[in-house]
Parts: structure tokens; sequence; C-alpha cells
């Protein structure tokens, strides 16, 4: 079971209540500093960016995008993981209060099926398209992770291509580990900040392109042709 967030459902389903409610536990991050910029990056929200523009008009969107053969061969890990009880906990402290009965609970309800599963894999993990299980109930599960990362890309990409040019920013992940300081001094330009120099002196020494192209260790040449 993956639970949506607040801010992840359908545009539809905004009201004025649930927005007033995302800006004022958004704004608890920021409190009173004007200096302070939130990065929010919940993956599923690639599948709901006008929702997201609908709540927080003047927010900009970083699109990051993955080789997709990494990405599936990391979702398939994970949809295969136990649960992880240190996350969930994290997950749990961080969680609003007013959310916590709803969300809370759906939260744990989730990780007790995962570790009740033997090990086996989960019902589902990571941004639920339309159609994921009926998908996962008739497609090998890399398969389902593909098409996880492809729907979750091209429903951002058409999304963002409605939005003003000026406040989306596409960014290839292969790019950014190859050129970090190059990258990220790009994407300060695009948010109209300064780019701290420690900032870029630190992404020169912890981003490394060591994890890029891992699916050649973790994907079998005829699983690529299903």
């Amino acid at each position: 079971m993956e639970v949506r967030p607040l801010w992840a459902t359908p545009r539809r389903e905004l009201d004025a209540k649930t927005a007033r409610f995302i800006r004022r536990e958004l704004g608890r991050w920021q409190g009173n500093d004007a200096g302070i910029h939130l990065l929010e990056k919940t993956v599923s929200n690639t599948l709901r960016v006008g929702y997201v523009r609908a709540v927080l008009p003047q927010c900009r969107f970083l699109h990051l995008i993955r080789d997709g053969r990494d990405v599936a061969a990391s979702s398939r890990r994970m949809w295969r993981a136990p649960a992880d009880w240190s996350r969930l906990w994290g997950k749990l402290r961080t969680f609003p209060i007013a959310a916590l009965p709803r969300y809370g609970a759906a939260y744990l309800h989730s990780y007790l099926r995962r570790s009740a599963s033997g090990g086996g894999r989960v019902s589902s993990w990571g941004p639920r398209f339309a159609g994921i299980d009926k998908a996962a109930a008739r497609l090998p599960l890399l398969s389902v992770c593909g098409l996880q990362w492809r729907r979750c890309v091209e429903a951002a990409q058409e999304a963002l291509a409605r939005v003003p040019a000026e406040d989306h920013w596409e960014v290839r992940y292969e790019e950014l580990v190859r050129d970090p300081q190059g990258q990220l001094a790009e994407i300060f330009r695009f948010l109209d900040l300064e780019a701290p120099t420690e900032i870029l002196a630190q992404a020169r020494n912890t981003l490394s392109a060591t994890h890029t192209g891992k699916w050649r260790r973790r994907i079998e040449p005829d699983e690529l042709d299903g």
C-alpha cells in the first residue's frame, strides 16, 4: 500500500482548507526567515505538477531525470526489500500532527504488511500511476518499475510544458554527477540564488558518477528484452 501525501492528490480534489493546511505546514520549516528556501522532493509529485502549482503558485520546479534502467533496477530492490522500521520512525517524526491519525496509521499499516510478507514482493512501492495494480499483477516486476519511471517522467514533462519556462528546469542525473559544480551553478542561477562556495566544494567531494550504470550488474540481458 502506497500512501499519498496530502499534496499528492489529483488537482480536482484540492480545496481551500487543504491548500491552507499544506502552506501552513510547509511554512513551519521556513519560520520567519525569508532567506530560507524549501526544497521538497516527493517523487510522486511528478504525477501531480498541476496540483502542486495550484497550492504553491510561486514555486519553481527542478526536474531531475536519471537513466531509467538504473532507476528500475533500484526500484525493484525496494519493492522486494523488508520493512525499514528506522525509516518509518523518521517519517512519523516529521509528519504534521494533524495528519498523524490518518496518514501515520496508513504508513504503519503499509509497513506491517511488508514485514508480514516474509521478504516477498510488496503490493506497491513508489509513485502510484494510474493502472499500477493491474500492471503489477500481469507484468514482471522490472517491467513495472520501468513503466513507473516512464509514466513519472512523461507526466512531469507534459505538465511542465504548460508551466512558464522561467519556473522549471530539467537536469540529467548523469550530467549532475559528472560535473556537480557546473550543474549546481546552473541550478542556483535558475533559482536566482547565489551559489555558496562551500556547497559547490561539498558537491565536488561527495557527488560521484560511480552509481551510474549499475543496471549492468543488476539486470540480466534477457530482462531488458522483456
